[in-house]
């Protein structure tokens, strides 16, 4: 299990993060929401060690990760994708996911070449790893990016606003994927972001998050049922469904 215990993160006078604690369970799937500004990234960020927290402890079945860099995380079980993808645009599909499973600690070239082809089908990208990823549209890329993810083998992976831009049917075809690399890949997925659409089709355990911290946690239906959370983030559209 992957935890949080009393994290804050501050920049300046402002605190982005404050006494966050929540709890990741392996194998599943969770959305965390929130408007901009919610310290969403910042939790993810915090989490795969891209920022040092400035009290709290962070636990990865049972031992404390605080203080490891990135990579270490990474070879722990805690992967990500980012709201902007960053394959290596002078390297092609393959050789970019490829990559991913140098940071998983693993060796053996017969098993890295299985992995990658196997993470191709999974996302439907297996016709383009020839492609150079810097010729990718955005949709290509993000995909990469959630490939490379992919390959370090991870527990935990935190899919940061995946969903932004996409049109509803794109959306649909989202929360299947995401689904379907839960089941197959047997880890725990962590939608963060904004879409609610996608977060109503990944039928998964919410978490919303306001000013730094996790205000409310249950299902999608509980989400938009509460009064509160419609007053500060959904808006009277979801109070009416």
């Amino acid at each position: 299990m992957l935890v949080t215990k009393g994290i804050w993160k501050n920049f300046g006078k402002l605190s982005a993060l404050k006494d966050v604690n929540i709890e990741f369970k392996e194998k599943g799937i969770i959305a965390i929401i929130g408007p901009n500004g919610a310290g969403k990234t910042t939790l993810v960020n915090v989490i795969t060690g891209a920022l040092r927290e400035d009290s709290g402890k962070i636990n990865l079945d049972g031992k404390e990760i605080n203080r490891l860099p990135p990579h270490a995380r990474i070879r722990m079980g805690i992967s990500r994708t980012f709201q902007i993808p960053r394959p290596f645009s002078n390297l092609t599909v393959l050789e970019n996911i490829r990559i991913g499973s140098l940071f998983s600690g693993n060796s053996n070239k017969r098993e890295i070449e299985e992995d990658t082809e196997r993470i191709m089908k999974l996302l439907g990208i297996k016709s383009i790893e020839g492609k150079q990823a810097g010729k990718l549209n955005t949709e290509e890329r993000r995909l990469v990016d959630l490939g490379r993810a992919l390959a370090s083998r991870p527990k935990y992976i935190f899919i940061d606003e995946m969903g932004a831009g996409l049109a509803e049917g794109e959306v649909i075809s989202l929360s299947k994927l995401i689904k379907k690399i839960q089941i197959e890949e047997e880890m725990s997925l962590i939608y963060v972001g904004h879409v609610m659409k996608l977060v109503k089709e990944l039928e998964s355990p919410v978490a919303v998050f306001s000013e730094g911290s996790p205000i409310f946690q249950g299902s999608f239906e509980e989400v938009i049922s509460n009064d509160e959370i419609i007053k500060l983030y959904l808006g009277d559209r979801y109070a009416k469904n």
